[in-house]
């Protein structure tokens, strides 16, 4: 990655990150869970942002190249959204942890990512849409619920 991309990458993320979701993965981390990113965003800038915080893992959509190494406009896969979304979290989670059963905190801001909140053990809602978004049958990520979660 060109240095021009990971200069974009920062800048994009610094500019777009909401600090109540920067808070939860600090508290994540604070509490020794393996975190990663999925997003159907390109995964060479999703591993860029997963770095910069210092998580586990990116997983993202992956562009495919030409014999010359040039981005072809295509994917390589499926784009990383809905069921890929879940198949590349399963066999990350399978990778990192084999028949290990576990917990899944899981927070999404849109369609694409309701069937992964429904498999999460604790589903949050972190779209900027509300009551009015597809993802309006999940519970909200609120301030006062990382001090509940710091006392259990």
């Amino acid at each position: 990655m060109s240095d021009e991309s990971r200069t974009f990458a920062l800048a994009h993320f610094t500019a777009h990150a909401r600090p109540r979701v920067l808070e939860r993965v600090t508290w994540h981390l604070d509490q020794g869970h393996d975190v990663v990113i999925v997003s159907a965003s390109p995964q060479l800038y999703v591993e860029v942002v997963a770095e910069h915080l210092g998580v586990a893992g990116g997983l993202g959509t992956r562009l495919a190249t030409d014999a010359r190494g040039l981005l072809s406009g295509g994917y390589l896969g499926r784009n990383c959204r809905g069921k890929e979304k879940m198949r590349r979290l399963n066999a990350w989670i399978e990778s990192r942890h084999p028949g290990v059963a576990t917990t899944i905190y899981a927070y999404g801001n849109s369609r694409g990512d309701r069937r992964m909140l429904r498999a999460a053990t604790f589903p949050f809602n972190v779209g900027r849409l509300g009551p009015f978004g597809a993802l309006r049958h999940f519970p909200r990520l609120r301030a006062e619920e990382l001090v509940a979660l710091s006392a259990e």
